[in-house]
């Protein structure tokens, strides 16, 4: 007779080795779905600031297309706006909306890719006016939101062109 056989005669159940084996398997097996348990966590709440500074800015941007034209700079130049459930690195509001501005004045002349600046914002033909803030006809916006994660600082920026056509 085989010791195996001789073994289940007797009513021997496991040896130590293969109980402590078989837990030793069972923990990394669950070390690893917590890890990944953990990481799915993390993901789903950098999808979800990520979706609430992308609402916030597309809000910011249509708030501000429906204001009179005319009044879009004035109304915004300097603006910073909350955004619910993000916080800015260092305080203050997460939201910041950008014009292409010289001082205090929206300029033709600042140069920024994003924005297809420098350009001609009042329609006369250049673009070398440096303040061009009560005769726009073109507008464009820098909407950014900076806001921070457990994985550090985060950016979102949206960049668009409002104009006076209808």
């Amino acid at each position: 007779m085989s010791s195996v056989q001789a073994r289940y005669r007797r009513g021997a159940g496991f040896t130590v080795i293969e109980v402590v084996m078989t837990m030793a398997m069972i923990s990394i097996a669950l070390l690893a779905l917590m890890s990944v348990v953990i990481s799915s966590m993390t993901l789903v709440e950098a999808n979800r600031q990520d979706s609430l500074a992308v609402n916030a800015a597309r809000d910011k941007v249509a708030e501000m297309a429906a204001k009179p034209f005319d009044k879009v700079f004035s109304s915004y130049k300097n603006h910073t706006f909350t955004v619910t459930g993000l916080q800015r690195p260092g305080g203050g509001d997460p939201g910041r909306v950008i014009f292409p501005m010289n001082g205090s004045n929206l300029s033709e002349t600042v140069a920024d890719a994003k924005l297809l600046m420098p350009r001609d914002l009042n329609m006369d033909g250049d673009a070398s006016d440096t303040n061009v803030s009560l005769n726009y006809q073109i507008l464009p916006v820098k909407v950014r939101v900076n806001w921070e994660t457990v994985q550090g600082p985060r950016t979102l920026e949206v960049n668009v062109v409002l104009t006076n056509y209808k």
